[in-house]
């Protein structure tokens, strides 16, 4: 009987203490008929031990949890789509993903009536009709640090630098208790103050009251700030947020991408704000986004499609946040081609009960969105 597990990432103040963990776990485990047999450090001791006994990891990355550590410079890469020899690899949209109905939430009863769960997508016993993915191998180097005003969070990919507030760092829909949710929040900033920090100058002993002061001011400033609202200039964009009874908060952003501006830029920056700030969220955008060249049934690319750049980028953005896009019907029409450039996106199916085009004033079609949500109610102060 063979048994896997995945691997532990930890760390220690010295090389001592790594010692010691090395000898104990393998000890304990050894008494269950376990062999701790893969073992990495950047600790030169640790090296010398496990390779004496034949338990060190010898490849130059070590992966670690969907990871690749290299030892020696200390450094967490992590490598993702990556291609090898001539293989063509198959994308299954989430709509068709059997998959994604449990991750995402179903009933029951919706589940009994599920085709795709049961028979799978339309398209499985064609394999012409088979979604393809035209994706890029891309391998990136991810560092966080702390802004020089501790009150966001950096993160670097591939020297671009994304500021997040708190509210998406900690979930504050966790807690009841404020006392709680300001010294977690404390001990967050405290973490990661200590890890640019060289070892002597970690904090170590109760929180002070200055950190649980910054961490109130942390959230306030976040609760007080707006919401990122910005627009280029290549493109259109606004957000509102609507509080709705019994689920999480919604998000609806409209959208407009003029149709000569085929600058990748426009879509970068949808990509960089409302969308990755509702993550613990629901999410609808619509919208003129003048992209008719994808095949939104299978979220493909047509050949000899205007901007095709443009096109996987916004596929991109659909697949990369879990967004379906609902929108079947082409919503312009010319004396010659019809396309869908009118899109609506959601987070959540669920919350959409009817997707319709109907006839407009202009050159494009109405989209009609029909939903059962609720919207929560300001309550009124009384004198």
């Amino acid at each position: 009987m063979g048994l896997y597990v995945d691997n532990i990432l930890t760390s220690f103040d010295n090389e001592n203490s790594v010692i010691d963990y090395y000898r104990r776990s393998r000890e304990l485990l050894t008494k269950g008929g376990f062999n701790l047999r893969s073992w990495n450090s950047n600790s030169p001791k640790l090296q010398e031990i496990a390779s004496k006994e034949q338990t060190l990891d010898k490849d130059e990355l070590t992966k670690i949890l969907g990871m690749q550590w290299n030892a020696k410079s200390d450094k967490l890469f992590y490598q993702s789509n990556t291609l090898c020899g001539d293989n063509v690899w198959r994308y299954c949209p989430t709509k068709d993903n059997p998959a994604d109905l449990l991750t995402r939430g179903i009933t029951s009863e919706e589940l009994q009536q599920n085709e795709i769960w049961f028979s799978g997508p339309k398209w499985l016993n064609s394999k012409e009709d088979w979604p393809t993915w035209n994706g890029n191998n891309v391998t990136s180097s991810v560092c966080t640090t702390m802004s020089e005003n501790d009150d966001k969070i950096e993160t670097m990919e591939n020297n671009q630098n994304v500021c997040i507030g708190i509210g998406e760092i900690i979930d504050i829909e966790r807690y009841n208790s404020y006392r709680k949710l300001t010294r977690i929040t404390a001990y967050v900033m405290r973490f990661a103050t200590n890890c640019r920090a060289k070892e002597t100058e970690r904090k170590k002993d109760l929180l002070r009251i200055d950190e649980i002061e910054n961490a109130k001011f942390l959230w306030i400033r976040y609760k007080q700030e707006p919401p990122d609202l910005k627009s280029d200039d290549t493109s259109e964009q606004l957000w509102v947020k609507v509080q709705i009874i019994g689920s999480p908060d919604l998000y609806i952003g409209s959208f407009y991408k003029p149709p000569n501006k085929t600058e990748e830029d426009c879509l970068t920056h949808l990509g960089k704000t409302r969308i990755r700030q509702s993550n613990n969220c629901h999410l609808w955008l619509g919208g003129d986004f003048n992209l008719g060249g994808i095949d939104w049934n299978n979220y493909s690319i047509k050949q000899k499609a205007y901007n095709p750049k443009q096109c996987q980028q916004l596929i991109d953005i659909c697949q990369d946040n879990y967004l379906e896009q609902v929108v079947t019907t082409p919503t312009h029409f010319t004396e010659t081609s019809q396309a869908i450039l009118d899109l609506f996106f959601t987070s959540n199916s669920s919350l959409v009960n009817k997707t319709e085009v109907i006839p407009g004033i202009s050159d494009h079609e109405i989209v009609y969105i029909e939903s059962n949500v609720k919207h929560r109610r300001a309550k009124k102060k009384k004198n």
